[in-house]
């Protein structure tokens, strides 16, 4: 779709600061989001799953207990006395749902590997190479008030919520993983309807420009200076003569498409 100046100029308002946000709670939620979404979908693009960042989540959260457990007994030693690890055994013993959960993530992790792996000689348009996986058809299944669930409300709710119950359930009885479960589970839900917003905003955009550039015709060759009904409403003057609002307005557009 040609990029009209007049639009860009005039109704072309951005929140800055809202939009970063937004994209870098995105930009950061990959690692997050990989510890669950490898045990509820398959088959992602090749470019979406990176076993390398399951390698390092796995390799970072192998420290987390360790890291803890010296926090609570400087803790409970005081600062300045330097509390003493419970030891390796203890720590392991204390964690064990946390580190068969590792296991488990890095095995799936490795069959999610294996679905992706091709020849790298080979590049077809077969799929989408950013593709975020099949979704379980458990979740298709699921009606939300007579009727199946949206493929939104199953990533933004449905997909979460078992790891959110999970989560709160382990944090109830004391276990560690139940903490990295429920924040990653509200993560999860956050970042997808981060995205959903990204997507709304594109597809008004889309709208906007094809209602302003109809519109803006009609006024600077006709002299029409709003159209109630699709919310336009000019906000300059235009050229008296027509021929003269006729060149305006095609000189407008950018010369190329704009494709994003």
């Amino acid at each position: 779709m040609r990029t009209n100046y007049y639009y860009r100029e005039v109704f072309g308002r951005k929140n800055p600061v809202k939009e970063f946000l937004v994209t870098f709670f995105i930009s950061i939620s990959s690692g997050p989001r990989l510890l669950l979404e490898v045990f509820i979908r398959k088959n992602f693009g090749e470019r979406y799953f990176s076993f390398t960042i399951s390698i390092i989540n796995t390799f970072v959260l192998l420290f987390i207990p360790f890291i803890l457990d010296s926090i609570k007994n400087t803790f409970r030693g005081g600062f300045g006395y330097g509390g003493e690890s419970s030891g390796f055994w203890h720590v392991i013993g204390t964690n064990i749902l946390w580190y068969l959960f590792l296991a488990a993530f890095m095995y799936f992790s490795w069959l999610r590997r294996k679905e992706i792996k091709r020849s790298r000689s080979s590049f077809d348009f077969g799929k989408f190479s950013k593709y975020s996986g099949d979704i379980d058809k458990r979740f298709k299944d699921v009606q939300i008030t007579g009727r199946p669930a949206t493929i939104r409300e199953i990533e933004t709710m449905l997909e979460p919520l078992p790891f959110f119950v999970i989560g709160f359930v382990l944090m109830l009885i004391g276990q560690s993983l139940g903490i990295l479960l429920f924040i990653c589970s509200i993560i999860y839900a956050l970042s997808n309807r981060g995205a959903y917003y990204i997507g709304d905003n594109a597809m008004l955009d889309i709208i906007d420009k094809v209602i302003i550039n109809e519109n803006l015709k009609e006024f600077f060759v006709n002299g029409k200076e709003s159209n109630e009904a699709a919310g336009f409403r000019s906000y300059s003057h235009r050229p008296s003569n027509p021929d003269d609002g006729q060149k305006a307005y095609e000189a407008g557009f950018d010369d190329f498409e704009e494709v994003k």
